[in-house]
């Protein structure tokens, strides 16, 4: 798993892109290293965006060059299928492009339900699947696992963002280059406006950002990757920030102790523990 952080690839196109390109390489290292896999192939189900923006179709020819699709599923739309044909075949590629009409009864779900169905693959990734006894009676649900709290220091966590307001060049100090500043990996504050916000906890455990580091372009965008390309361990919530103690609570899936202090912040995800 990746960090992304938004709910929308539009809210940081060029970070979706780039993680669009690291799960592709991560594949194609999988198929070199196991005739297995990579003799079935894989199935890509393109996120939510259909196309019917030049960005979002952008993105999924962008999926088909960098995974080396052979072949493409368009389903219920002819404008799309016309433009996806023309464009791949474009590409001098070997890819079939197929048009699958949508199965009776199917209807797109609106944004009110996408929401819902967020809210409850949060709930089970914590809780589980509720347990069922018919012989049995409760008061309370019971669920499949138990999440447990952990309270920790401000000083012993790294709470990070990925992406930046660019500036002006002429706000720039001489001499320094500009940087991506969608790509920008940056320190955020903790306050009591980060209760029920959702985090990764990421992989990477090496030299923490901090505010005011001065690191020239090159050096910044490999510091940058670093974040970017590495593997998340999963998700915690924080359901409570004490200022006065300088404690973070947090709601784990798991009692282990995080594989590292750097937690990415999703910027646009909210998750109520109830």
């Amino acid at each position: 798993m990746l960090h992304y952080g938004h709910s929308s690839p539009s809210a940081n196109y060029k970070l979706y892109e780039a993680l669009v390109a690291r799960m592709a390489d991560v594949i194609e290292v999988k198929f070199s290293n196991d005739d297995k896999t990579g003799s079935s192939g894989c199935i890509i189900n393109t996120c939510g965006w259909m196309g019917d923006t030049q960005m979002s179709y952008n993105s999924l020819i962008n999926v088909v060059q960098k995974f080396e699709a052979n072949v493409v599923v368009v389903m219920d739309s002819e404008r799309l299928y016309n433009d996806v044909k023309k464009d791949v075949g474009a590409l001098e590629c070997n890819i079939r492009v197929v048009k699958l009409p949508k199965s009776p009864g199917v209807i797109s779900r609106t944004q009110e339900s996408r929401l819902e169905s967020r809210e409850m693959n949060f709930k089970k990734y914590f809780y589980g699947n509720i347990k069922i006894n018919p012989m049995e009676k409760h008061e309370q649900l019971r669920y499949e696992y138990f999440p447990h709290t952990k309270v920790i220091e401000f000083s012993n966590l790294c709470l990070l963002k990925i992406g930046a307001p660019s500036l002006p060049e002429s706000a720039l100090p001489i001499g320094v280059e500009q940087v991506d500043f969608d790509l920008k990996v940056v320190p955020v504050t903790i306050d009591d406006n980060l209760k029920n916000r959702v985090c990764s906890v990421s992989y990477h455990d090496g030299a923490e950002l901090n505010e005011g580091d001065e690191l020239d372009a090159d050096q910044a965008m490999e510091t940058y990757y670093d974040y970017i390309e590495t593997n998340i361990a999963g998700y915690v919530v924080i359901t409570d920030v004490d200022m006065e103690n300088k404690t973070i609570k947090l709601l784990s899936p798991t009692p282990d102790d995080l594989p590292s202090k750097n937690l990415l912040l999703m910027e646009d995800i909210i998750y109520v523990d109830r």
